[in-house]
């Protein structure tokens, strides 16, 4: 699916500022303003650029990144490290993403160097492309935070959604979505295991919500609960009907938890279609009660449009 919605420009605070960190506090009053406060970091990660393709003898051209490559670097990075040694007084954030480069058999390196706050970027000191996977090495150091691994990308195919597409309006949604779980949710790279509930969720969901959000989209999400035994079920292939009869006591108290799975579409209200965002499993009910929000519609008929 192509991109539905285009983000707006970034929005400063109400009061016109930039604000990067405001516990440090790093808040501005222009774009300009916190370039020129950075600008010493940003002329010293340059010329350490400039040195390292030098000493790596790089001869691969080196470059900017598409904006829908840096929009989906920074939202599903392969790699963040966090260095807190180059810059004095600042973690420098180092976003790393390895892109497949069309009918170029070569890879496509886009290296990221940004602050960062709780691993979100805030401010971008530097950013390049390179078919040259020595110089991306180099900006591997420091603490690695964050790994997503080949199984994981493979597994984020299968979900045919605007988020795994790079879409800036689902990226944005999911990215506030991810800030609000508990430690104790399910964790992300688990996600894929639980994929095989979506067409479920769609055709027999227990709650349908629709709201307008602030920019006049209109989201649908829907919500089914499942057990843990209706989502081995699933998994294996068949479908639990009835009571389901066991001995052991464990199994039958695992059964009863719930695990919930929400599926975030958005609106066409021209043809009534609906389109999928991004869609994620959760055992946290507080989570689930952010999305009950709108108008209920559990009992609407909807037609659907898969992703392509």
């Amino acid at each position: 699916m192509k991109s539905r919605r285009k983000l707006p420009t970034k929005k400063k605070s109400k009061s016109g500022r930039v604000v990067i960190d405001p516990s440090r506090p790093l808040v501005f009053g222009s774009h300009d303003e916190a370039m020129a406060h950075f600008d010493g970091e940003i002329s010293f990660l340059a010329d350490e650029l400039e040195n390292a393709m030098q000493k790596l003898k790089v001869d691969s051209r080196v470059g900017i990144p598409e904006r829908d490559e840096l929009t989906y670097v920074l939202a599903h990075p392969t790699e963040i490290w966090e260095d807190s040694d180059t810059l004095t007084g600042y973690t420098l954030s180092v976003f790393i993403s390895k892109l497949e480069s069309g009918d170029d058999e070569t890879p496509r390196f886009v290296v990221v160097l940004a602050y960062a706050v709780k691993r979100r970027p805030t401010f971008v000191f530097l950013q390049f492309a390179t078919s040259d996977e020595r110089l991306a090495a180099h900006y591997r150091r420091g603490l690695r935070v964050y790994y997503r691994s080949d199984e994981l990308e493979e597994t984020e195919n299968l979900f045919g959604d605007a988020l795994s597409e790079g879409d800036e309006f689902a990226t944005a949604l999911y990215a506030a979505m991810v800030t609000l779980r508990s430690p104790t949710d399910i964790n992300e790279d688990e996600f894929g295991e639980y994929v095989q509930l979506r067409e479920e969720v769609l055709d027999e969901p227990d709650e349908i919500w629709r709201d307008n959000d602030t920019m006049g989209n209109v989201l649908v999400t829907f919500v089914r609960e499942f057990t843990d035994l209706q989502i081995q079920a699933e998994k294996e292939g068949t479908k639990l009907v009835g009571q389901v009869e066991t001995d052991n006591e464990a199994t039958v108290a695992k059964s009863k938890e719930p695990i919930y799975y929400l599926i975030v579409t958005i609106e066409e209200s021209l043809s009534d279609t609906h389109y999928v965002l991004f869609s994620f499993p959760t055992n946290d009910v507080h989570l689930v009660d952010r999305y009950r929000h709108g108008e209920n519609l559990q009992l609407e008929e909807f037609v659907r449009e898969e992703s392509h």
